[in-house]
């Protein structure tokens, strides 16, 4: 958590310049760094397995909304399809798939550690 927190303040100072994007990544930076200092390991453990999860559940959506509903924009998808063969929906949904066969592994690994979170 601390190792986030530190990446979350140095990234944003390196490269972004927006008040807001900065404000929020101070705010996100600290907190994190507060949550290692002060929690324990199961709230730690538990708000980075929250993290994790809404990050990886939000993937599929993203690749299907920028690949597949909306083929015609201009997408890495797109690219590959010129550059090498296929379409923009064809890679969209191979990355689809390659999304979710990592999240079905994760959820199979997650059971298998056996972690008791209480």
């Amino acid at each position: 958590m601390a190792l986030c927190g530190i990446v979350i303040l140095v990234i944003p100072g390196l490269y972004f310049r927006e008040l807001f994007t900065l404000s929020f990544a101070i705010g996100t930076g600290v907190l994190m760094l507060l949550a290692a200092r002060f929690l324990g390991h199961t709230a730690n453990d538990l708000f980075l397995r929250v993290i994790s999860l809404t990050s990886m559940v939000d993937m599929p959506f993203g690749v299907f909304s920028d690949t597949i509903a909306r083929a015609n924009l201009h997408s890495d998808a797109r690219m590959l399809a010129e550059e090498f063969c296929g379409t923009t929906q064809m890679w969209g949904a191979l990355w689809l798939l390659i999304s979710i066969a990592v999240i079905v592994c994760c959820f199979g690994l997650d059971r298998s550690t056996n972690l008791n979170l209480s």
